[in-house]
């Protein structure tokens, strides 16, 4: 099914609850949709790039998700305000280089896998105002 299609965009399809496995694809954004579509993410082996944005409603992401993402370079999770903490599934991500938490303001914390991830060059962290690593040391 579609063998050639690299990257898929899904913007506000609050109906649509999985997508079939694509392993072609190698960049995906997922917006404002259903929080059960995020599940269907383990469905695309050969993910370079995963772009999570704007699910208000989303406290956690789907167990298993990130596993078997070893390819993963690039990771944004935005606008995900209630988002309450992050898997443990990060110590999988071994190719991840770039990783970008913008506006989830209930994330108190970053996985202590991140520690391990050696390929990470970037890290951006905006607006998650419960973060430990966001507060001014005075603050701690």
């Amino acid at each position: 099914m579609m063998p050639c299609l690299g990257k898929m965009i899904i913007k506000s399809c609050p109906k649509l609850t999985k997508v079939p496995c694509l392993a072609s694809v190698h960049h995906l954004e997922l917006e404002n949709c259903n929080e059960m579509l995020l599940g269907s993410a383990a469905n695309f082996p050969s993910l370079t790039s995963l772009v999570i944005h704007l699910f208000p409603e989303l406290t956690y992401l789907p167990e298993g998700m990130l596993i078997n993402k070893s390819v993963l370079t690039s990771l944004v999770i935005s606008s995900c305000p209630k988002l309450l903490y992050l898997p443990d599934e990060f110590i999988h991500l071994v190719s991840l280089k770039s990783l970008v938490f913008r506006r989830c303001n209930s994330l108190s914390s970053c996985p202590p896998e991140l520690q391990s991830l050696s390929s990470l060059t970037s890290l951006e962290i905006c607006d998650v105002q419960k973060c430990l690593l966001c507060k001014k040391k005075s603050e701690v």
